[in-house]
């Protein structure tokens, strides 16, 4: 039963009742969610937002619940939930929380799956007779209260399905429970009770390498024995899971060229060439015309060159900004399409027509592949899109931007792809979102977004932007095999990740399988405003983790200037690519969003080296916790062998070349002329012992959690 799909499961809409809410107001009843009405009134609506608010489901029939669809208020009427948890279980008194999520803020409903699942290895479902939601925060900061409308469940109520899943869930609750039990008894000493219960039980607290290491060092403070466990666990790779979630160091470097090169902008495009070092940057806006300049740099001999002073000459693009380019490296193209186009009732036609060109650097020349996409069942003219490349299967793939047209208003733009050899386009995912599969998450479309081609999976990873008026700060992963969308977030910032943001910029490492994503424009919900900020992330697709690479929200213009050569400044609407062989990032231009001068923008380069750590100076970092508390032993008991133990095994593990490090090391030499006591060894040695489990996989470790945590 281990990782069903939806395909695999017999799902059919769950009838449910309210039974217990923690407020209502006026007419907006409980049961209101049970109507699927478009009416005004047809909803939920608490009296405030405090203490907790939430609605209890009861189903009449008990099922594995797969996932929760929510309707939404006509338009006029948003009061969407940006935030909710949902919790699922056969009793109101033990639920697990099976999501984390939000929703869009607009009057499209919207079907979120939930995790099935009670463990890692996805084995053990979850029976389900009870559902709880519980509304967290508003789109809207100024309302006082939470509305749910309509709420449907699938789910699957096969009654072997189910009795499998009962029997697993209670094993793997009991299991746990006696595992949380024996960790309380060995943080307690009892030992006797602690073997006992694990041999009645037959039930490991953890891996037994780490009950070992335990015995050593807890028990009977050998720490030679500990260095050798340590080093066996190096030696069988069991650090590479820690290695992969230490976070980078930045380097940043300005680059300096002689003239010719590229003047001040935003709102341009740049794409690399890693394979050949080059770099190629084309068009924008200065802050008072578009450009139709071309330009490349050359990694190796730092030199900037002007390819074409206006493209429009040599059979390209017109003058433009707000376009999209992407490379492929196989055939050495270039390819754009789009612009943004300032629309009045005299625009002619013929300047709203989606062109799409490509730039043969072998031949030096444009071709135009498409006098409109539109007519050939592409996009219509669009601004502020995303454009990716596959380039093994030799695909293209567009994603989102606002469509330009002389009529009212605008709309957003749909998922394309288009297929190079046959030159063929076709949409993948309209606006609607409607006849999406069982499964599937709604991909909303938008602009001032980041979107990336993963190879590894065949996948695109769709980040942040702008709908309407709201920035998003959800992470989208769409399988192109299966036509599926995950919402690996809803909001990346609760996961230490980046909060709403729009024209941020993002990056694959294909090799490592990581994501590196620059800032742009940020929202602070708190605050309800936008400022503009430098920050660096980086998100590993394996261990699907969030790390801030660099930070800096200072907004002091002497700061600033001060630093000018040091950093780069905060920005948006810049460009950012990544050399994925030599691993460096390179940064140009954008907007600095200065208050009292609108039309700034920026002309400077610059380049980013990332460093991490080896996994040679990992162990040694694990080795010196060791070591370190080996010496506080020492100097309670022995000076002489302390300060020995210090200048030579201390000393052969300390990072002398990082200042933090190299600090620590130094500051323990102050415990030789301080009277130190003895002290509670055990304590300190299971404090020691925390720090070394936590350079482990999370599957070969004990419990996270602790009995006591769970008694109040």
């Amino acid at each position: 039963m281990a990782g069903e799909t939806f395909a695999q499961l017999s799902l059919t809409e769950l009838a449910y009742t309210v039974v217990e809410w923690s407020s209502f107001s006026c007419h907006y009843y409980p049961h209101r969610i049970l109507e699927d009405s478009n009416a005004q009134d047809s909803r939920w609506s608490s009296k405030g937002t405090s203490p907790e608010q939430f609605l209890l489901l009861k189903l009449v029939k008990p099922a594995v619940l797969c996932s929760v669809t929510f309707g939404k208020p006509p338009k006029g009427y948003l009061f969407n939930l940006r935030e909710f948890k949902i919790y699922v279980g056969e009793k109101k008194t033990h639920m697990v929380q099976v999501l984390h999520s939000g929703l869009y803020n607009d009057d499209e409903s919207e079907t979120l799956p939930v995790s099935r699942y009670a463990d890692l290895d996805k084995k053990v479902m979850i029976p389900c007779f009870y559902v709880k939601i519980v509304p967290i925060a508003n789109w809207k900061i100024s309302v006082n209260f939470f509305t749910i409308c309509n709420i449907k469940l699938l789910g699957d109520t096969n009654q072997k399905l189910l009795q499998t899943a009962r029997t697993n869930f209670a094993k793997l609750c009991d299991r746990e429970a006696t595992r949380l039990c024996m960790r309380f008894l060995r943080q307690k000493r009892c030992k006797e009770a602690f073997e006992a219960l694990m041999k009645q039980e037959n039930t490991l607290l953890e891996h037994p390498q780490l009950t070992e290491l335990y015995n050593k060092l807890v028990d009977h403070g050998d720490f030679d024995a500990v260095e050798s466990i340590i080093r066996k666990s190096y030696a069988d790779n069991l650090f590479s899971e820690n290695m992969r979630k230490c976070s980078y160091t930045p380097e940043w470097e300005l680059l300096h060229s002689s003239s010719p090169r590229p003047g001040v902008r935003g709102g341009h495009q740049m794409c690399i060439d890693s394979e050949e070092g080059k770099i190629y940057l084309l068009g924008g806006w200065n802050g008072n015309c578009e450009l139709s300049d071309f330009w490349l740099y050359d990694i190796k001999s730092s030199v900037w060159s002007l390819i074409q002073e206006d493209t429009s000459v040599h059979g390209g693009p017109t003058a433009r900004s707000c376009h999209k380019i992407t490379f492929d490296t196989v055939n050495k193209c270039l390819y754009t399409i789009g612009r943004y186009v300032d629309v009045t009732r005299d625009t002619p036609a013929s300047q709203l027509r989606s062109e799409f060109f490509v730039y043969s650097v072998k031949e030096n020349s444009w071709k135009l592949l498409s006098k409109d996409t539109a007519n050939d069942n592409g996009p219509k003219l669009v601004y502020d899109h995303q454009l990716s490349i596959d380039e093994e299967n030799q695909i293209i793939y567009m994603f989102g931007g606002k469509t330009i047209s002389t009529g009212e208003g605008s709309d957003y733009s749909g998922l394309y792809s288009y297929h190079i050899p046959t030159r063929t386009w076709k949409l993948l995912r309209g606006t609607s979102n409607q006849n999406i599969k069982t499964g599937s998450c709604s991909l909303k479309s938008r602009i001032g977004h980041s979107m990336c081609y993963y190879g590894p999976k065949n996948q695109l990873v769709i980040i942040a932007g702008q709908r309407n008026r709201d920035y998003l700060s959800d992470f989208l992963v769409y399988d192109i095999d299966t036509d599926m969308v995950e919402q690996v977030s809803m909001d990346m910032s609760q996961n230490q990740g980046p909060g709403p943001s729009f024209t941020l910029r993002a990056n694959v490492d294909p090799l490592t399988e990581e994501i590196f994503v620059f800032s742009g424009r940020e929202l602070d919900y708190k605050l309800s405003e936008n400022s503009v900020q430098n920050s660096f992330w980086s998100y590993d697709m394996i261990c699907k983790q969030w790390n801030r690479i660099y930070h800096n929200d200072s907004d002091d213009a002497s700061y600033w200037e001060e630093m000018k050569t040091v950093e780069p400044s905060p920005r948006f609407a810049h460009q950012i690519c990544f050399d994925t062989i030599n691993k460096k990032h390179y940064l140009f231009g954008g907007n600095p969003g200065e208050v009292t001068n609108r039309s700034a923008r920026l002309g400077d380069f610059w380049k980013l080296t990332l460093h991490k750590p080896c996994i040679k100076d990992l162990l040694n970092r694990i080795l010196f916790l060791v070591r370190k508390q080996k010496y506080l032993e020492l100097c309670a008991t022995d000076h002489i062998s302390a300060l020995k133990y210090l200048q030579n095994q201390v000393a052969e593990v300390t990072n002398h070349n990082d200042p933090a490090h190299s600090t620590q090391f130094r500051k323990l030499a102050s415990c030789l002329c301080q009277p130190r006591e003895v002290g509670d060894v055990f304590e300190q040695r299971s404090e020691l012992l925390e720090q070394l489990f936590s350079f482990y996989p999370r599957s070969m470790k004990q419990p996270d959690k602790s009995l006591v945590e769970l008694i109040l």
